[in-house]
This record gives structure tokens, sequence and C-alpha cells, in this order.
């Protein structure tokens, strides 16, 4: 399929592509280029209703879990917080710098 490029950088998306990508007015598309091989790609992101279907659906299992997700998310800042300073320790650098006071002159 070839198109051409219109006024104000505008593309026209043949049917076919529309119809084959399910796409609809609104949709979003990432547009990426690959110099290597002289290639434009364009990459369909996800509407705002299917990203909110998606955090709704993660809040649900969540919730039918029984789990607290302020909860999870504390207990996964203090695994990441703990795993970071380990990493810092393996490393032989400090965990936190702590700042000297300055000297009044």
């Amino acid at each position: 399929m070839i198109t051409t490029l219109m006024g104000k950088n505008r593309v026209t998306l043949p049917a076919e592509l529309i119809a084959e990508l399910g796409l609809k007015r609104g949709a979003r598309l990432e547009w990426l280029v690959d110099k290597k091989r002289g290639r434009l790609i364009a990459k369909v992101q996800p509407s705002r209703g299917q990203l909110l279907a998606r955090a709704r659906e993660i809040g649900r299992k969540t919730k039918r879990d029984g789990r607290d997700s302020a909860v999870n998310l504390a207990q996964w800042r203090e695994r990441e917080d703990t795993e970071r300073a380990e990493c810092l320790v393996r490393e032989k650098r400090p965990v936190y710098r702590v700042r000297k006071p300055r000297q009044k002159a």
C-alpha cells in the first residue's frame, strides 16, 4: 500500500489497513523510525478506554484476592528499596549520602 504525505504533514491510511487493525476515529499511533532499514513504523497504542478497563481489572483482581492495593504498593516499594540497598552494598558504594552541615564562616 502506498500513501502520500499531504499538507500539514497528514497521511491518510488505507481503509483496508484500518479495517485489518480494527482502528477507529481517535486511535493513537506511536511513530518509530528504523534508520538502518529506512522504515517508519506505526504502533497502535491502547485507547484511554482500554487503559481504564485494564486498570479496573487489576483493581478487581486485587479486591477479589482480599489484598489492599495500598499495602501491596508499600510492600513493593520496601522490597525495591531493600534490593537497591543490597546492590549498593555489594558494589561497596554508600547506600545513602548524608550531607554534612556547612561550616559558618
